[in-house]
């Protein structure tokens, strides 16, 4: 009897031991794609977090971790699946209908992008990056007017996004409103002043606003942040032609 006893024991034990490590080895995988991801390594978080999802294909978390693993790969398709995976178990959850309406954007998929971003905003109001998507579709489907408002709602949230400052300032440029894009503009390069792009936008301003010499600073700022800006230096020339005339 004793020793039926002392086997059960050791049996009970081996299986605690047993299922303590496979719990561990799925903890490991998914820590590991976490830490993996926090570095940048994007691919390698992959490897890892199919690993954690395929251990526990219930957790949101590791869905959503993947997808955003697979979106900074450039893997939209993949992005996607795993985003819609993540909001089949958790359908309220802003980050998931953000992320996943900017999946659905990069695939030019725009009437779910504004669906799922507008979704975002019924969660939740204060957040800006969900009226900065609204707005990037509404640009891409050249409803100016409507991505204008969209952007400044979020710059209203979050007033040190060079990145909807910049983008703002592009779509006041593209509607022929450069001297509204102007204040716009050179707030966003006073935030980050190494961005070419963003001097090549203000500098386009500028010239069409007949501040020529501005416009000439704006796009040689351009080069010393990016020598090799060729937009910038067809700009610039330009700009110094029309001073000689």
């Amino acid at each position: 009897m004793k020793k039926n006893r002392l086997i059960l024991s050791i049996l009970l034990i081996l299986l605690i031991l047993f299922t303590g490590l496979v719990i561990a080895e799925e903890k490991s995988a998914f820590q590991f794609g976490v830490e993996k991801y926090n570095q940048g390594d994007y691919q390698g978080a992959v490897e890892y977090l199919v690993e954690a999802v395929a251990n526990n294909p219930d957790s949101m978390r590791r869905h959503y971790l993947l997808g955003l693993s697979y979106y900074r790969l450039g893997n939209y398709d993949f992005a996607q699946t795993q985003f819609e995976k993540a909001h089949e178990i958790a359908p309220d959850n802003y980050k998931v209908l953000v992320n996943l309406g900017r999946t659905y954007y990069q695939q030019n998929k725009l009437n779910q992008a504004i669906q799922r971003a507008e979704q975002a905003l019924d969660k939740n109001q204060n957040r800006s990056d969900a009226y900065a998507l609204v707005g990037r579709v509404y640009g891409a489907q050249g409803k100016f007017a409507n991505a204008i408002d969209n952007f400044k709602d979020a710059i209203k949230i979050d007033k040190n996004n060079y990145y909807y400052l910049n983008y703002l300032g592009y779509l006041y440029l593209q509607t022929g409103k450069y001297k509204k894009g102007i204040p716009v503009l050179e707030r966003a390069v006073e935030i980050n002043p190494n961005l070419p792009y963003i001097f090549n936008n203000l500098g386009i301003c500028y010239e069409n606003s007949g501040q020529l010499e501005k416009a000439k600073q704006a796009y040689q700022d351009a080069l010393d942040a990016d020598s090799n800006y060729d937009k910038a230096k067809v700009n610039l020339k330009r700009v110094i032609a029309k001073q000689k005339e």
